[in-house]
C-alpha cells in the first residue's frame, strides 16, 4: 500500500509514518516560529498566565525589517494551514486504510468514506495500530 501526496509523488509504504512525522514537526515548527515572531513583533499579551499572544500589530510598518519578519510570520501561518490540510487528510486516509490513489479512483458519494468495503480496512483503531507498528498487509 503506498500512498500519494497532493503533489503527485509517491511515498513509500516504508516512508510513510516518517512522512506523516515530519508534516506533524513541520506544522508545529512553522506555528511556533511564527508564534515567537509575532509576539516579538508585535505588542503580546498573555493568555492564561502562560502563553504568549499577539495582540495588537498596528504598528509594524513602521520599520522595514519589523515589517519583514511580520510578514514572513504571515507567510509561515499560510504555509502551516496547508500542511495541516495535508497531515488531516493522511490522517482521514490513515483512519480508512485506503491510499489517495485508492481514494481517487473510488465512487465518491456523501456516505462513501465510511462504508466498510474497502480490502485493506481493519476498523480505525487497527488501521492506526497497524500504521505506528509499521506492520504490512
Amino acid at each position: 500500500m503506498q500512498p500519494q501526496s497532493r503533489f503527485d509523488c509517491c511515498v513509500g509504504e516504508h516512508n510513510h509514518l516518517l512522512f506523516v512525522l515530519s508534516l506533524l514537526l513541520s506544522v508545529l515548527a512553522l506555528v511556533y516560529g511564527a508564534i515567537l515572531t509575532l509576539t516579538t513583533v508585535c505588542h503580546p499579551i498573555f493568555f492564561m498566565d502562560v502563553i504568549l499572544l499577539p495582540d495588537d500589530c498596528s504598528d509594524v510598518y513602521h520599520d522595514f525589517q519589523i515589517a519583514l519578519c511580520f510578514v514572513s510570520a504571515v507567510y509561515c501561518l499560510v504555509l502551516a494551514t496547508l500542511l495541516l490540510g495535508l497531515l488531516c487528510n493522511q490522517c482521514m486516509l490513515i483512519s480508512l486504510g485506503e491510499t489517495g490513489q485508492e481514494w481517487r479512483m473510488s465512487h465518491t458519494s456523501c456516505c462513501r468514506p465510511w462504508k466498510s468495503d474497502r480490502p485493506y480496512s481493519r476498523g480505525i483503531l487497527r488501521n492506526w495500530l497497524t500504521f505506528v507498528s509499521c506492520q504490512r498487509y
